[in-house]
């Protein structure tokens, strides 16, 4: 079956109560295409602080890409998981900015 995907940009595009700027966690659980998903943010994901992200270490459906891959691309745009890559699990990522805060601040 067949299912239509938009960018969270079009998104916002169509729906005037849709402002990206509004947004600064984002959780994504779409059955293995969680790496195309993040992908779709484009540069809206930098204004993002927090992520929940579900993974697996083996991906699971056809088309997913491993836990592994998903912490790579993201440590890349500065986020940093806090929480351990596991079988199949939500992966809790925040920004790099916000862990050297924590640790400036004491």
């Amino acid at each position: 079956q067949e299912v239509s995907l938009l960018t969270f940009k079009a998104l916002a595009a169509r729906h005037d109560a849709i402002v990206p700027e509004d947004y600064n966690c984002l959780v994504v659980d779409v059955q293995g295409m969680e790496l195309q998903v993040l992908k779709g943010f484009g540069p809206h994901l930098d204004g993002m602080d927090c992520l929940n992200i579900e993974c697996s270490e083996t991906p699971v459906y056809e088309g997913e890409a491993p836990a592994y891959d998903i912490v790579v691309w993201l440590a890349a745009r500065g986020f940093y998981n806090i929480t351990p890559i596991q079988a199949h699990n939500d992966i809790l990522f925040v920004k790099r900015r916000y862990l050297i805060e924590e640790v400036l601040s004491g």
